[in-house]
Parts: C-alpha cells; sequence; structure tokens
C-alpha cells in the first residue's frame, strides 16, 4: 500500500468513525501503531491551513494534482521556462 493511499485511510478512520487512539486506529487500518503514529502527525502538520482537509480526500488529492500539473504547464512550459513568474504565483496563492 502506498503511502497516500495510507493517509487516506487513517484520514477516513479518524472522520468517519471517529477513533482518535493510535491503537484502536491501528486496529481499524490494520497498519502498525508507529505507521498510523507517524501518518496522524502527518496529517496534523497539514492541517495547518482551512481548505487542507479537502486534499485529504482521494477528489481533493486527484483535483490537487491536475491544479499542481496545469500550473507548471501554463507557467512553466508554456510561458518559456519563467521560473520566477511561476515562483511569485506560488507565493501570492499562499501554497
Amino acid at each position: 500500500m502506498r503511502l497516500r493511499q495510507r493517509c487516506q485511510l487513517v484520514y477516513q478512520a479518524t472522520q468517519k468513525l471517529g477513533i482518535k487512539s493510535v491503537r484502536a486506529l491501528a486496529r481499524a487500518t490494520h497498519l502498525s501503531k508507529s505507521s498510523v503514529h507517524r501518518i496522524s502527525q502527518r496529517i496534523e502538520h497539514r492541517q495547518q491551513h482551512p481548505e487542507s482537509y479537502f486534499w485529504e480526500t482521494p477528489e481533493g488529492y486527484e483535483w490537487l494534482k491536475i491544479l499542481v500539473f496545469a500550473t507548471i504547464e501554463i507557467f512553466g512550459i508554456k510561458q518559456g521556462q519563467r521560473l520566477l513568474k511561476f515562483c511569485l504565483s506560488f507565493s501570492i496563492c499562499s501554497v
């Protein structure tokens, strides 16, 4: 199982089942306690922005992937590798 799939599995277990304990999450997801703990810390770290809960869902992950690829294509490839414009767009968007 890939890292992204494990993260989504732990996130879904915490949100839908309401499980908060690492041991119970490990049992529900069939992952080790240390893995669940590390993934939970990653999720908490990513929750710094109000819209970041959407990134944890499969739909949100696909949308974010399309957004990143489209941004790279528009600002990186079509604009003749104008890296400054590319970097400025991310600093404005707070990404």
